[in-house]
């Protein structure tokens, strides 16, 4: 793993995920769960289309980490 330990590539997965939850709060937000755009999500998360679809399966997947939080 090029020197990285697995601590630390827990943390940068955390990370992304985290960066994709607070650009999708936003987008759905400013643009309703219709209107929201993953690409948009992605490019504001500053990271690749392909990279949110690891952490979440589809839009609906991503929403429902949104809200959970709220809603517990």
């Amino acid at each position: 793993m090029c020197g990285v330990g697995v601590s630390a590539m827990q943390y940068l997965k955390k990370e992304i995920r985290e960066k994709i939850i607070a650009a999708a709060i936003e987008e759905f937000k400013e643009h309703g769960y219709s209107d929201a755009s993953i690409r948009n999500i992605a490019n504001n998360a500053e990271i690749s289309l392909g990279n949110v679809y690891r952490y979440f399966t589809n839009k609906e997947a991503l929403y429902f980490a949104v809200i959970n939080p709220f809603m517990e």
